[in-house]
């Protein structure tokens, strides 16, 4: 959701609809960041979990290939 911004100014550009200032860079640039941030962060943990789930299985062998 908050990559929106960043894809609707950057089309924008793109087809010459308008021309995009620093701050409005600046904005969807952060706003993307964190973003991304969130999204690696909650990849990592659903990763974690499933690594777990796995382990507490018993399947060791997979772990360790």
């Amino acid at each position: 959701m908050l990559t929106i911004p960043l894809i609707i100014d950057g089309t924008g550009q793109l087809f010459n609809k308008w021309l995009s200032t620093n701050y409005r860079r600046l904005v969807t640039g952060i706003l993307s960041g964190v973003g991304f941030v969130f999204m690696f962060l909650y990849a990592s943990l659903i990763l974690e979990s499933n690594y777990l789930s796995l382990y507490k299985r018993g399947m060791h062998w997979f772990i360790n290939f």
